[in-house]
């Protein structure tokens, strides 16, 4: 999870290699955002988070959603797996 400049927080699941951009009123516009992951790409304090997603036609190069410079980065607990019972 990450929160950039303007407000808005991020989830990225990368077991199910999706992100989710939570609702934000910041703007004066309530809205959110998610889709399927291809990758993350620069995740740093200060820059713009690039996240690629899958192209919107096939065959073409995927599609990147750029955000505004990170300032908060929260690195969530592992989730175990769970476990099978006999």
């Amino acid at each position: 999870m990450f929160r950039t400049a303007t407000g808005s927080t991020y989830e990225i699941d990368c077991r199910d290699m999706s992100w989710r951009r939570l609702p934000t009123l910041r703007s004066g516009i309530l809205r959110s955002e998610s889709g399927p992951l291809v990758a993350l790409r620069q995740l740093e304090l200060g820059l713009p988070a690039v996240l690629l997603c899958p192209p919107f036609l096939p065959g073409g190069p995927p599609r990147a959603i750029v955000t505004a410079p990170v300032v908060q980065i929260d690195h969530a607990p592992v989730r175990p797996r769970s476990a099978k019972l006999s």
